[in-house]
């Protein structure tokens, strides 16, 4: 399937990116993540070819992906909580610059409240891709800070580096569901490549028996009753039936 989800991504991003502009984080993370999910959805439900040619099957692994994304959301305000509880007030030290934890700047903001209050599948998929790329970005954040500066300060949106984590995530689906298409052909395959059943390969002691039947009466015709004689003819007949007929002693394909 050439329509994927970073496809389509890729030929909307510019105006997301222009949506994002004015924002700042963590201070606006629920507005990022409300404008980021409406943007998405009304994206992915304009260009209707992506769920319209999903299988069942794979609109289930759609939905377990976006189990997946909730779950790391619940992983990075676990992490962030435990943070911001330990977090203390750095001490001055000689160095002038230091690293603040990146979790810490995850903690309070709210971020999954805006994705939950989404209802449909197509919505609570692009909630939860909202919701995990503002955690991911606010997690992984290396920007320096001084020894007392606090570690929730407000920086304007890094457009880019957040267009990019969307996209990232929007791919891992397209891998997962590229994934799950491989495995299910390999199984096609595997059956394809068997061979058909059929009374020869599924009853092949039955057929052999019946072949010694025919044979021997074939072999012995004078001295079999007409009417034992007229029976196998008509079963010799009926193999036709299934594909099969009696040649050289045997019970072959037609």
């Amino acid at each position: 399937m050439d329509t994927t989800l970073t496809s389509i991504f890729d030929s909307h991003k510019e105006a997301l990116a222009e949506k994002l502009t004015n924002f700042s984080l963590p201070r606006d993370s629920r507005e990022v993540e409300k404008t980021v999910a409406e943007f998405l959805s009304d994206m992915f439900e304009s260009d209707g070819s992506y769920r319209q040619s999903l299988t069942q099957s794979e609109d289930y692994i759609l939905q377990s992906a976006i189990q997946l994304l909730r779950a790391q959301q619940s992983i990075a305000a676990e992490i962030a909580s435990m943070a911001s509880s330990l977090n203390v007030a750095p001490k001055l030290v000689s160095e002038p610059q230091v690293h603040a934890n990146p979790y810490v700047t995850v903690a309070g903001t709210g971020i999954g409240v805006v994705a939950g209050s989404f209802m449909g599948t197509w919505a609570a998929i692009c909630g939860a891709i909202a919701g995990t790329a503002i955690a991911v970005y606010l997690s992984t954040g290396k920007k320096k800070a001084s020894a007392t500066e606090d570690a929730n300060v407000v920086r304007t949106i890094n457009v880019n580096a957040f267009i990019n984590i969307v996209r990232k995530i929007c791919e891992s689906i397209d891998n997962l569901m590229e994934t799950f298409r491989v495995q299910v052909k390999r199984v096609q395959n595997s059956y394809e490549q068997k061979e058909e059943a059929s009374l020869l390969t599924t009853y092949s002691t039955l057929m052999e028996n019946v072949a010694y039947v025919i044979k021997m009466v074939k072999a012995n015709e004078d001295g079999v009753e007409p009417k034992l004689r007229t029976a196998i003819e008509i079963m010799e007949a009926s193999l036709g039936n299934y594909g099969l007929k009696y040649a050289n002693g045997k019970i072959i394909n037609d």
